[in-house]
């Protein structure tokens, strides 16, 4: 059992490095998407970080984080509709939840 940790160990090393891992072993992952897309909006990375919420989005249109979050990338880019759009998508969503607003 050691050895499995100590092997695992690199893929923890970075949050890029486990989404990516986990996105390679279940690309089905919706919110292994959304958080690469955290990490590469916190990097500046942010036409990147758009892709990701989107196929995030893709594999699951009702994870309302996944809208704020593409809400979060569009208004950083100059887009306030559509960031507008993604937010009251996510509010429609997770009305009572305090991450949602």
């Amino acid at each position: 059992m050691t050895y499995l940790t100590i092997g695992q160990a690199g893929i923890w090393k970075t949050s890029m490095a486990l989404w990516n891992y986990v996105i390679e072993k279940e690309p089905r992952t919706y919110f292994a998407y959304n958080n690469r897309g955290i990490t590469l909006y916190a990097a500046g990375r942010i036409d990147e970080a758009i892709e990701e919420y989107r196929q995030a989005l893709a594999l699951y249109p009702g994870y309302f984080k996944g809208h704020y979050n593409l809400g979060l990338a569009y208004y950083e880019k100059g887009f306030p509709d559509l960031a507008i759009e993604e937010y009251q998508t996510a509010l429609r969503q997770a009305p009572r939840d305090i991450n949602a607003t």
